[in-house]
């Protein structure tokens, strides 16, 4: 049996190569994505779990909510996520502990689909519109149906970042001072080629 979950503690990761940067809109390497894989949140996450899977291929729809609640799909160009209540960022500059909103999620997706924007692009180019219906739903308009969109969102660039981040980072830029996200971790320390 394994010991209940206790709040706290840190993980380290040792890396010979630095990252590339922080900015999970600038860059779609591999580095990028270990370094904010643990401190993003997302809409949902592929369930790892078990309860729906395991996952294998052709069981690629298995996912789980992380940020969404629950989701509807009404029609097939139509996806409507209602966002949790009770999850608030780090206590951080810019945010200081306010609740992710709908808004934010809005925000992270208007930013990826920037045509200065580097993201894997099979995420977005089904992407037409991003409406925050209120502060705790969202609702996605796609181009055309698509069986895996939902599991797609499962990205390392679709992690959801704080509204006017990108305005509050200095020069716009994102680095490891001023990355943000509402993971489970919060970057605390980062030496190049060494340790995260």
């Amino acid at each position: 049996a394994n010991p209940a979950a206790k709040k706290g503690g840190s993980l380290g990761y040792a890396g010979l190569d630095p990252t590339t940067g922080w900015d999970i809109h600038a860059s779609t390497a591999d580095n990028t994505i270990r370094a904010t894989e643990n401190t993003h949140i997302k809409l949902v996450r592929h369930d790892y779990t078990g309860n729906k899977g395991p996952w294998k291929a052709g069981n690629e729809e298995a996912v789980i909510g992380e940020l969404a609640e629950k989701w509807e799909n009404p029609d097939p160009l139509t996806y409507t996520f209602t966002i949790r209540k009770g999850i608030n960022w780090p206590d951080l500059d810019p945010m200081k502990g306010r609740p992710i909103t709908a808004q934010d999620v809005k925000y992270t997706f208007d930013h990826a689909m920037r045509s200065d924007s580097v993201v894997q692009e099979w995420v977005y180019n089904n992407i037409k519109s991003v409406t925050a219906v209120d502060d705790y739903t969202v609702q996605f308009k796609t181009n055309y149906p698509h069986w895996r969109w939902l599991g797609d969102l499962d990205s390392y660039n679709t992690g959801i970042l704080p509204k006017g981040l990108y305005e509050w980072a200095p020069g716009g830029k994102i680095g490891p001072d001023s990355t943000r996200s509402g993971g489970p971790w919060i970057l605390d320390d980062y030496k190049p080629s060494s340790v995260i």
